[in-house]
């Protein structure tokens, strides 16, 4: 039985949240004021929108990521990994929500202050966590079309699924903490590279190591 009550829960009170925190926005900035909707590697905005985009977008997104989330399981031919996977995927859907109530939060608050700067390293440190939780769910996760690390692979063969979730988990949880010691210790250009380049990294290394363990398995 999918039972997402919980994380249904908490997509609700994050777009009731974000809808709160877009109305702060708006009726605290003037009609057709530009504000910053986009932000370089040093944190400065690079482009300025409109209230709409900057307020207004990320209920949206909340709303079609809620939508979205609720269907995919139920669509699944794979009802089963489904069903073993539905803490995982809770935690995970409850995650994405809070990262981008957060986000909308952030946003609004540079609108609303005449600020034109956002910290690169709060955001970098957000989605360490993020990975964090993603690793720490994965190895719970059964095998399906939709939510985990879906290769060729790991979809063709219910073992190298299993082996490769259950080492790639520790592996993007040890990418998420590096990620954001790095976003707290690093220069700035130093930590954007490392959090790019090592999530890259883990997913190549999985990816190939999937395909290994199938040729082991599948080899005779």
């Amino acid at each position: 039985m999918l039972n997402y009550r919980n994380a249904t829960i908490v997509s609700v009170v994050g777009v009731l949240t974000s809808l709160a925190i877009a109305f702060y926005g708006w009726t605290n900035t003037e009609p057709g004021q530009q504000v910053p909707v986009h932000f370089g590697v040093n944190g400065e905005a690079d482009r300025l929108g409109s209230r709409f985009e900057a307020f207004l977008v990320f209920p949206l997104v909340l709303i079609g990521v809620t939508v979205l989330l609720a269907i995919l399981p139920r669509i699944d031919p794979r009802r089963t990994g489904m069903e073993k996977s539905v803490r995982a995927y809770s935690a995970t859907w409850m995650a994405v929500v809070v990262f981008l109530v957060v986000m909308s939060a952030l946003i609004t608050r540079i609108a609303v202050s005449d600020s034109t700067r956002i910290e690169p390293r709060l955001l970098l440190v957000l989605i360490g966590l993020l990975l964090v939780v993603l690793g720490n769910y994965m190895p719970k996760t059964g095998s399906n079309w939709f939510f985990g690390f879906r290769t060729p692979w790991t979809l063709s063969n219910e073992e190298v699924w299993t082996a490769t979730h259950t080492i790639g988990g520790p592996i993007l949880v040890a990418v998420g903490v590096l990620s954001a010691l790095t976003a707290i210790i690093l220069p700035i250009e130093w930590a954007v590279g490392t959090g790019i380049v090592l999530p890259l990294a883990a997913i190549a290394g999985l990816t190939i190591y999937s395909y290994v363990k199938y040729r082991q398995l599948t080899t005779v």
